[in-house]
């Protein structure tokens, strides 16, 4: 089963239900793969492309800075 990715400036860490992560290359990619009736109506929506997982695995999440505590300045 494929992953979806979103590159809407709006995307979440859930759409529709469905838990995304942050992309390396930007966007946002679902933590899981889909089954082909939901990436059909991710894909019916402007922004949403289908992915395949690099290496045969789950995407790996970009490590971002907590919200509640900022990154430290230098």
């Amino acid at each position: 089963m494929p992953y979806v990715l979103c590159t809407r400036p709006n995307a979440s860490g859930n759409i529709n239900g469905f838990p995304f992560v942050p992309h390396p290359g930007g966007g946002m990619v679902s933590a899981d793969d889909l089954p082909e009736d939901v990436v059909a109506n991710f894909l019916a929506i402007p922004g949403y492309s289908r992915v395949a997982p690099a290496g045969g695995s789950a995407p790996e999440p970009v490590a971002a800075p907590s919200p509640q505590k900022p990154a430290k300045s230098k």
